[in-house]
């Protein structure tokens, strides 16, 4: 369970404290032999993690494909005793006009290669995806990604898959999906026009309800990083 528990604004900038709360199970504890919980990433262009507070400090930290994860091992954990982890994390204001005011950062070429290459969700050698990709294509990388962008969001009907071992070419024959969706059928686009696109995992921000978990899609551009 995560719950926001407050948030402050000042000058661009909200200072907002996430409150995790997980009980583990003996069936999770036997299966991995170990427990595990994904943590807020830090130092992005839009947020920065100042703290992170545990009522039982893990065992060690792993990361794992750019991600960071708390472990506790079977021998330290108490089966069924709910484990806390409160995250105070300032986030910043940040858009396109932000981005195109900032100087662009180099990207890695093996980094561009990974970010363009098919995968099991995004499949960029469909003929479907591929001859649709193309209709897109306009005259700047911008254009293009905002004619994706459109005809995704035209595209499918927003429903709510429980089992998300879906893929981009389930969203685009049966024209719905939920954020995962909505994401790898966007992906799968932009890489096979050689756009450098990746999922995003993370958490919505809302006035008046819990913070819901959320996918989206970033896209590299030469220019603005």
């Amino acid at each position: 369970m995560l719950v926001l528990l407050y948030s402050m604004s000042g000058h661009g900038q909200r200072y907002i404290k996430f409150s995790h709360v997980f009980h583990p199970t003996k069936m999770e504890a036997l299966y991995e032999g170990y427990f595990q919980l994904q943590l807020i990433p830090n130092k992005l262009p839009n947020q920065e993690v100042d703290s992170i507070r545990f009522s039982k400090q893990p065992s060690e930290y792993k990361n794992i494909e750019g991600m960071l994860y708390a472990r506790w091992n079977i021998e330290d954990i108490v089966i069924g005793e709910p484990i806390t982890t409160d995250t105070y994390v300032k986030i910043y204001h940040y858009d396109l006009a932000l981005a195109k005011k900032k100087s662009s950062p180099d990207i890695d070429i093996m980094a561009y290669e990974l970010y363009t290459k098919d995968e099991k969700h995004y499949q960029t050698w469909r003929r479907k995806i591929k001859r649709q990709a193309k209709k897109l294509r306009d005259t700047s990388r911008l254009a293009t990604v905002e004619n994706i962008f459109d005809f995704v969001k035209g595209h499918l009907a927003y429903k709510i898959f429980e089992n998300q071992n879906r893929s981009a070419i389930l969203a685009f024959d049966q024209k719905e999906g939920d954020c995962t969706e909505y994401s790898e059928l966007m992906i799968a686009l932009c890489r096979s026009l050689k756009i450098p696109a990746r999922i995003v995992s993370g958490y919505t921000l809302s006035k008046t309800s819990s913070p819901g978990f959320h996918n989206w899609v970033e896209v590299y551009f030469d220019d603005l990083g």
